[in-house]
């Protein structure tokens, strides 16, 4: 039997979507108007918002034509009562079992416009997109979701928008190719400052006194070496005086033969440590290039970055908590925060 209550709702979900209006926007309309949503019926609240899965459930239920669906999902498991959804080709679809409320053609017609939309959005899973879970909205906090569509730039817009519309939050919608833009020219910027890198690797706490100490062994090692070599030469020339025999110098000098190997190998790694230090700046010029020949990637936004957070212009500036003027608002916001302790893995 039809609900003469809610149905007008009904064909209004279905009217407002063929005008053009998103699954957002209809929901948006519906709180404004003060409808009950259908989990108003099962909730202590007397009226619990609409959202954008409850207005998608509307337009694809054919019960609204007068069709009965049997056979949508079966269960998994009897046990915990877990059940998945069947392909559409195995539901059971009765026509003409009650009185419509939506014509035929205004439910097929929805219908395409659902498949254009989703044709157009050009969404694919497999993609990886290099700011997913880095950015956030500057007002509720919430991540922000990736929203990718046909021959439009790839964008992110606040999570809490996306699920509850603008009653919740704004859009806060910024392009990806705007952030990757502003990351790839701060890093340059301060890749290329010696001071700012000298920082990183001279003002550590402990280098200053690890240098000192790697410098002192290396002298002490150096002088070991030499005072080994000159026991080698009184060794042989005990050997050629005869003051030793053969079979004692030989075991002698292969004694200290291995401890200045020892000694050599030592020298060598502590040699190795201080280049790889000395030639920071090769590597940091070539990791540049990198950047200027190939652009940014995934890869260095999770190595440099760790957290970028959006601002739209409605935003108030005490949410920020930094010392910015309203009016530095104008045209939003785009905070960037660096992962300094990674920079030493470059």
């Amino acid at each position: 039997m039809i609900d003469t209550r809610t149905a007008p709702v009904v064909k209004e979900i279905f009217g407002l979507y063929r005008k053009g209006y998103g699954y957002s926007a209809i929901s948006n309309v519906l709180n404004q108007k003060g409808y009950p949503s259908p989990s108003s019926k099962n909730s202590d609240i007397p009226i619990t918002p609409w959202n954008q899965v409850a207005v998608q459930r509307i337009l694809c239920n054919r019960v609204y034509i007068g069709d009965t669906v049997q056979g949508v999902s079966e269960k998994i498991n009897f046990k915990n009562k877990k059940t998945r959804r069947l392909p559409f080709d195995r539901w059971i679809i009765t026509t003409n079992t009650h009185e419509p409320i939506v014509s035929n053609g205004d439910f097929e017609e929805v219908q395409k416009i659902r498949t254009r939309k989703r044709s157009n959005q050009g969404y694919n899973r497999s993609i990886t997109h290099p700011l997913s879970n880095l950015i956030y909205c500057g007002k509720c906090g919430k991540v922000m979701y990736v929203r990718s569509r046909k021959d439009r730039p790839v964008g992110y817009i606040c999570s809490t928008y996306a699920k509850n519309g603008s009653n919740a939050c704004s859009s806060h919608y910024v392009t990806e190719e705007t952030i990757t833009n502003i990351i790839e020219k701060e890093l340059l910027e301060m890749l290329t400052n010696r001071e700012l890198i000298d920082s990183f690797y001279i003002s550590d706490k402990d280098y200053d006194n690890q240098e000192r100490k790697r410098q002192e062994m290396m002298r002490k090692h150096e002088e070991q070496i030499i005072i080994k070599q000159k026991q080698q030469d009184t060794l042989y020339s005990d050997r050629l005086e005869a003051k030793i025999s053969e079979q004692l110098f030989i075991r002698m000098n292969k004694v200290i033969e291995s401890q200045i190997c020892l000694l050599r190998q030592e020298l060598q790694k502590l040699k190795e440590i201080e280049a790889k230090y000395m030639d920071k700046m090769h590597i940091i010029e070539s990791f540049i290039n990198k950047i200027k020949n190939q652009g940014i990637n995934k890869n260095i936004i999770d190595l440099m970055v760790s957290r970028i957070i959006v601002y739209d212009v409605s935003d108030s500036v005490e949410s920020i908590g930094a010392d910015i003027k309203q009016e530095e608002l104008s045209n939003g916001l785009i905070v960037i925060e660096y992962n300094y302790n990674n920079w030493k893995e470059i």
